[in-house]
């Protein structure tokens, strides 16, 4: 606005009266490094600016100010600067990706210019970098001071004699439980009868039913034969020798005689149990919660009406951890908006001045990844490891 007379008087009264309708209002110029002298002595033109709250007052409104002696020219609207801060939780790749996503420069200021209605040439929108300062170089540790020179080693002993070789150590070996169920025919355990035989002198024999007391110790790599015999002829009628230690289980399905071989190696672990099928939406899962918590509920009633309600409640809270353990939330980018509010994050971001405003928050930003275009994925899996090679196994059958 151009002011006249250009005195410090004229400046300080037209100050007063835009603080009594801004608080915030102070006088500056049209370079904010320059003084209130420079101004004064230099120009005829001053500058007010105050900050925007949410006031119902417009912010673009340019307010006419009155002060006694005081002449006001032509009053324009300036402009608006807007500092934005970074509170979400993430790195410099998050940071980025949202200066380059919902809050870049150009769809700032095209929001801001829509909301406002002010002239897009009149907004700017700076990002300053980087956005998170470097770190310091760790400071490395005090050199140790010098060590004196070492005293001259004295003579070196005789030789001693070279001692013996120490014995071969045993070789590697592996346990097993040995078992054999007597099947539909256990009123006849005579007619069941096996022996095995290994090539490290290895020998057990039984019939059914039977279980080896401690497990049987085999050399690894030795080859054994276990010879299968039945006395009626008919084979074992469903009775099954196994060695799970050597990953073994071999039965005679018919006849009076038969010869089975295998090498004694390492067998790989069981794998593990899959995982349960996880819920791809956050309405699935507040669903599978709600059905958890009616099943519970359920489970209480049936519970008072019973002689041991203590007891039978704590099974209810078992059942309920159970069920819960099934509510499994997949790794996918949606907004979580609330358990009791399924439309939570589309009303409070129905704007896109909503979302500059409230995506830079933690609150906003871990609830409504979608909403703000900003997901943060959980760390891949592990590969998994390779297969071990399978056990090379050989057998013959001799009737």
């Amino acid at each position: 606005m151009t002011v006249m007379p250009p005195t410090t008087a004229a400046f300080d009264a037209l100050a007063d009266a835009c603080r009594s309708l801004y608080p915030s209002c102070v006088l500056t110029s049209e370079q904010y490094d320059l003084s209130r002298r420079t101004l004064v002595e230099g120009k005829s033109r001053a500058t007010f600016s105050r900050l925007l709250t949410n006031s119902s007052m417009g912010i673009t409104e340019t307010p006419q100010l009155e002060a006694a002696n005081v002449s006001v020219g032509d009053s324009t609207f300036s402009g608006i600067r807007a500092v934005l801060s970074l509170t979400t939780p993430g790195g410099v790749e998050e940071a980025k990706a949202l200066s380059e996503g919902g809050l870049s420069p150009d769809t700032v200021v095209s929001a801001v210019a829509v909301k406002l209605d002010l002239n897009m040439a009149s907004l700017s929108v700076v990002v300053e970098e980087p956005i998170f300062p470097p770190m310091p170089p760790p400071l490395l540790p005090p050199s140790p001071p010098s060590s004196p020179p070492s005293p001259p080693l004295p003579n070196p002993p005789p030789p001693s004699p070279a001692p013996r070789s120490p014995p071969a150590p045993p070789s590697p070996s592996i346990s097993s439980t040995i078992t054999c169920s007597s099947g539909s025919r256990a009123s006849f355990p005579s007619d069941v009868g096996w022996v095995l035989n290994c090539t490290d002198s290895t020998t057990l024999s039984g019939g059914a039913p039977y279980a080896l007391s401690s497990p049987l110790v085999v050399e690894l790599g030795a080859t054994c034969t276990l010879i299968m015999t039945d006395s009626h002829g008919d084979g074992w009628n469903g009775a099954r020798w196994t060695a799970p230690g050597f990953g073994q289980s071999f039965s005679l399905a018919d006849g009076d005689y038969q010869e089975e071989f295998f090498v004694v190696q390492i067998q790989p672990p069981s794998p593990p149990p899959p995982p349960p099928p996880c819920l791809t939406s956050w309405a699935s899962k507040w669903q599978c919660e709600s059905q958890c918590d009616s099943i519970e509920a359920a489970c209480k009633e049936n519970c008072d009406a019973g002689e041991l309600p203590a007891e039978c409640k704590e099974t209810c809270q078992e059942s309920l951890a159970t069920c819960q353990s099934a509510c499994i939330r997949c790794d996918v980018c949606e907004d979580k908006n609330q358990r009791d509010d399924p439309a939570y994050c589309q009303n409070e971001l129905a704007t896109l001045l909503d979302m500059i405003l409230k995506c830079t928050t933690l609150k906003y930003a871990m609830a409504c990844q979608l909403s703000c275009g900003v997901c943060f994925g959980a760390p891949s899996a592990p590969p998994e490891p390779p297969s071990p090679p399978s056990a090379p196994q050989t057998a013959a059958v001799t009737k």
